[in-house]
Order: structure tokens, then sequence, then C-alpha cells
């Protein structure tokens, strides 16, 4: 995953964020999370984020924290030039990169 501005913390956050019957789930660097999330063609909408309150220190409660401002203003999704997915909002965008 990359995030602009953000530091390079490896494959974390969000290893895993798939999208299942109207929820996303998944590992945002430190913490796990789930919200509901509406997605027509290409606009979504991400409900209200449940989260565990581990403690997060350095880069990635950094990279956590640009991860969830950008999952919460999400308002739309593509897909870049490798096929990658990309989250766009007011939150900023992250986008997913998949593994070779």
């Amino acid at each position: 995953m990359k995030i602009p501005g953000g530091p390079d913390v490896g494959q974390q956050p969000a290893e895993r964020s798939p999208f299942a019957n109207g929820r996303i789930r998944g590992d945002s660097g430190c913490n796990t999370f789930s919200a509901d999330v509406t997605v027509e063609q290409l606009t979504m909408d991400v409900g209200s984020i449940s989260s565990t309150l581990r403690l997060c220190e350095g880069d990635v409660a950094t990279t956590e924290t640009l991860f969830m401002r950008a999952l919460i203003g999400a308002t739309a999704l593509s897909f870049d030039e490798e096929g990658n997915l990309v989250l766009n909002g007011d939150g900023g965008d992250v986008q997913f990169v998949a593994g070779r």
C-alpha cells in the first residue's frame, strides 16, 4: 500500500481489505478494522468504522492515521495503469499494490 506523504512501512497497513457482503475489513497497520461500505460503479461510501484500540507508535502510527483518514474520506475508487486499486477522497488517496 502506498500513501502519498506517508512513511514506508513495507506491506502494512491493510494487508487484507476485502470488500465482501457490503463490508470492508482489514489490518490498518497496528489495529484491525471493519466498516459497512457501499460501492456503485466507481463511487463508494464508507460507513462508521469499528477498530481495535491498540496503541501504535512511530511510522506505523503515522501510516495508520493517514490510512484511516483516507478510508473515512473515500468517495471513489479507481485503478491505476498497473491495475492497482486506488481509493480517492477528501482524506487523500490510498493505493493498494497487488502482491507479486
